[in-house]
């Protein structure tokens, strides 16, 4: 047995002390959180990924004269609002990458509220979950403002006015509110937890209203015929 002090074993991302020895087996902190992170988000966006389709599979529509909707039989030309091909690209695959961002953070939203505050097993830890949802609303949002203001200059192309309080514009608007309240009391407030994760249900109920409000509402950007 040795007379001499035991060696202080040490994290790999901890400072060095004098006669401290680092310990192989030990992870850095920030790398087992950015795994935890990368793990979390993966499972997040496969849940995302199954229920935003099985969501829009399982909307009703409904025609005018109040029976099922079903995709005509005939190939008819695209309408004039359809015709600007660059414009209209950019617009809804900006559209797309905001409302996938949406999902992942109603996700994680959902993840957080079934489990309790110590986590659950097989889960990602809530803390990681307000992380993951906090991170995809900062991404999602600047996209959604400018799905807005493409849409903008969409419509004054097709229909010669930037803002016609259509039942798709006022859903996105009301949708951005909803994520501009949550990003504001996230950093100004402090929210975190219940309170924002709600918030964030909410939201993603607004963009499901915006996805698919025109089947119900009509308006400008119905374009099938379902009325």
């Amino acid at each position: 047995m040795s007379g001499g002090p035991a060696p202080i074993l040490l994290d790999q991302g901890a400072p060095a002390l004098p006669g401290a020895v680092a310990d192989p087996d030990a992870a850095p902190v920030s790398r087992r959180g950015f795994l935890r992170f990368l793990l979390g988000f993966s499972v997040v966006s496969s849940i995302a990924m199954v229920i935003t389709p099985i969501v829009g599979f399982l909307v009703p529509t409904k025609t005018s004269s109040g029976g099922a909707a079903t995709i005509p039989a005939t190939i008819e030309p695209l309408v004039p609002a359809l015709q600007n091909n660059l414009l209209l690209t950019v617009h809804v695959a900006v559209a797309i990458v905001a409302y996938g961002s949406f999902s992942i953070a109603f996700g994680a939203a959902i993840l957080f509220l079934i489990q309790p505050a110590g986590g659950r097993w097989g889960l990602p830890k809530p803390a990681i979950l307000d992380e993951i949802s906090y991170k995809s609303v900062v991404i999602g949002f600047p996209f959604l403002t400018a799905t807005i203001f493409l849409g903008a200059l969409w419509a004054d192309v097709a229909w010669g006015s930037y803002w016609s309080w259509d039942p798709k514009e006022t859903a996105s608007l009301v949708t951005w509110l909803i994520y501009a309240t949550y990003l504001h009391a996230r950093v100004v407030r402090g929210w975190t937890g219940s309170r924002a994760a709600i918030l964030l249900m909410a939201g993603f109920g607004a963009t499901l209203l915006t996805y698919f409000g025109n089947y119900f509402f009509g308006g400008l950007h119905s374009y099938a015929g379902l009325r």
